[in-house]
């Protein structure tokens, strides 16, 4: 039995929920940023399809409510998107600022 099977398996037994998320949506960069967030208490599988991925997650405690974690990874989706966002829309600003602050520390004798 391969792994994407025995995920399968998983799902039907309720142990595994498999999310497909559409890459036009979201950055592969948000994507994976918010799946490592949550390996401390999951384990990820990531499976790429032809405009989407499908990302199997399996809870590393038995303890653990999927469904709950389903709403917290929405969540955490939608945190990292707008970071990215905001990162891409302060760039400029940003290496302005990191270039004069390294500009104004160098001794006038360079």
């Amino acid at each position: 039995m391969n792994y994407i099977d025995l995920l399968k398996k998983q799902i039907e037994e309720g142990k595994t929920i498999l999310l497909s998320l559409d890459l036009d949506l979201y950055s592969k960069k948000t994507l994976f940023r918010c799946c490592y967030k949550f390996t401390d208490r999951l384990y990820v599988y990531i499976e790429k399809n032809q405009n989407s991925l499908s990302i199997y997650l399996t809870a590393k405690n038995d303890s653990l409510d999927l469904n709950d974690i389903v709403g917290e990874f929405s969540n955490e989706l939608l945190d990292q998107e707008l970071r990215t966002l905001v990162l891409d829309d302060t760039k400029t600003i940003r290496d302005t600022m990191v270039t004069r602050a390294l500009l104004s520390g160098r001794s006038n004798g360079l």
